[in-house]
C-alpha cells in the first residue's frame, strides 16, 4: 500500500548488477555520490517535520517536531529519496545476513511474527534517518502518537514486509519505506533483497 495511483509515479527499478553480498546474492547498485556499499553522503535536511509528539526506541519520551514552512519541494524530495534509498539498502544487507540465529516471537497471533531482525532492520533504519528531522512511524519501536490525524511530513516503515515467508520459506519478503506529507504519500523506497530488486516512487 506505499504507491497510491495518481500519487507516486514509478522513478526506477534496479535489478542491474552491482557488488554481491557474499552470503544471499544481494546487489547492491551504487548510489550517485555515495560512498560504501552504495551508500548515499549525507546530507543536510531541509527542514524540520511538523506534528504530533513522536515516540521512539530509546525512552526518552515524546518530542513535538519543529511545525512545517510549506509544501515540500523537488529538491528537497530528492534529497530525502536518497537518504531513504541508502537507509533501505544498508538494512537490506543486514536482513539478508544477520549474523545469528533467528529469535521468533508471535505479536497477536500465531502467524503474527517478529524477530530480531524486523527490530534490527527498524533500528537502523530509523538511526540513519534521524538527521532528516522527520519522525518515523514502523511496526516495532518508532510511533508517531495519533498517526491517524497526524499532520506534517513523517516516514512510515513496514522493516520486514512479510516476516512469515522471511522464516518459513527466506524469500518473498521486503522493505517497505515510505514519506507522507499531511497523509499523502510523496515518496517510497521498496526493496526486494532476495532477488537483489530496488525500486523508488516519487510524487508527481
Amino acid at each position: 500500500g506505499l504507491a497510491v495511483p495518481g500519487l507516486l509515479r514509478l522513478r526506477h527499478l534496479d535489478p542491474h548488477p552491482g557488488p554481491r553480498h557474499p552470503h544471499r546474492g544481494l546487489r547492491l547498485a551504487p548510489v550517485a555520490g555515495g560512498a560504501g556499499r552504495g551508500l548515499a553522503r549525507p546530507q543536510q535536511p531541509a527542514r524540520q517535520a511538523a506534528g504530533a509528539p513522536v515516540v521512539s526506541a530509546g525512552g526518552g519520551g515524546s518530542v513535538t517536531p519543529e511545525p512545517s514552512d510549506g509544501p515540500t519541494s523537488s529538491a528537497c524530495l530528492e534529497e530525502l529519496l536518497a537518504r531513504g534509498v541508502a537507509a533501505v539498502r544498508q538494512a537490506a544487507a543486514f536482513a539478508l545476513d544477520p549474523g545469528e540465529e533467528l529469535r521468533i516471537e508471535a505479536k497477536a497471533h500465531r502467524n503474527d511474527l517478529v524477530t530480531q531482525v524486523d527490530r534490527g532492520v527498524e533500528e537502523r533504519i530509523a538511526g540513519h534517518l534521524e538527521a532528516t528531522g522527520v519522525p518515523i512511524h514502523g511496526e516495532e519501536a518508532h510511533r508517531v502518537e495519533d498517526f491517524e490525524t497526524y499532520r506534517g511530513r513523517a516516514w512510515v516503515l513496514d522493516p520486514i514486509d512479510g516476516t512469515l515467508n522471511y522464516v518459513a520459506t527466506h524469500r518473498d519478503w521486503a522493505i517497505s519505506l515510505a514519506l507522507v506529507d499531511d497523509g499523502v504519500p510523496t515518496l517510497a523506497v521498496l526493496a526486494d533483497p532476495v532477488a537483489g530488486r530496488l525500486y523508488t516512487a516519487i510524487r508527481g
